[in-house]
């Protein structure tokens, strides 16, 4: 991406532990033993290679980080702050539409909420904002995700 692009690729974030949405859906019985996981926007991977070290079948697809990946319907997939960084509102509901097809169990969806932008330094853009690090984020209300 260049121009006046958000940089994408700069969102993906390298974690010691798993990302809040497997980490909750483990400990709220969403995802137990047996479950497949598929990671739409999976980023580097860091939490497909916890999964796999907890026992689960674990794949992802990301389209700067594991481009060639194939998209496999899984029990349990997760499309985690990915919907926050899709500048484009159509490509954004495209992404849902792509995750929930592969669900054949339960889609989680998490995202970055309003109050996460306090503080943040940035301009607007779309229906969201450029950060200083030249990424895009779009914030959601509770009731606009849900509705959504």
């Amino acid at each position: 991406m260049g121009g006046n692009s958000p940089a994408r690729h700069r969102t993906a974030l390298s974690r010691a532990v798993l990302s809040r949405p497997f980490a909750t859906a483990l400990a709220d019985g969403v995802l137990v033993p047996g479950d497949t996981v598929f990671d739409f926007g999976c980023g580097r991977g860091d939490d497909l290679a916890r999964l796999s070290n907890l026992g689960f079948a674990a794949a992802g697809w990301d389209p700067t980080h594991r481009p060639r990946s194939e998209l496999q319907p899984s029990a349990v997939v997760n499309l985690g702050y990915v919907v926050n960084v899709i500048e484009d509102q159509d490509q954004r509901a495209q992404a849902l539409r792509r995750a929930w097809a592969l669900a054949t169990k339960v889609l989680i969806v998490a995202a970055r909420m309003s109050w996460d932008a306090r503080g943040l330094v940035g301009r607007a853009f779309g229906d969201g904002m450029i950060t200083r690090r030249g990424t895009f984020q779009k914030f959601y209300e509770h009731l606009e995700l849900v509705e959504w």
